[in-house]
């Protein structure tokens, strides 16, 4: 009878960086109902954001996940 083979999971995973479209955003903060920021966010990112780039102009303007995923009804 032949061993019986293990696959074993290093836990590690893969990651992938998404960038996302500044249109993309606006439309989010359009949705939430934060209007002048999403002005802004059209005035001042450039077309592609990488994470690091939004998560730096939330910071700016005070916007956090939870803060946006409240005001547009959603929930963690």
């Amino acid at each position: 009878m032949a061993p019986a083979s293990a696959s074993w999971s290093t836990g590690l995973k893969k990651v992938v960086r998404v960038d996302l479209s500044r249109q993309h955003i606006v439309k989010a903060l359009r949705r939430a109902g934060m209007h002048e920021i999403a002005d802004s966010a059209q005035a001042t990112l450039p077309e592609t954001v990488d994470p690091a780039t939004v998560e730096r102009f939330c910071a700016v303007h005070g916007v956090s996940k939870s803060i946006l995923m409240d005001r547009m009804g959603g929930s963690p």
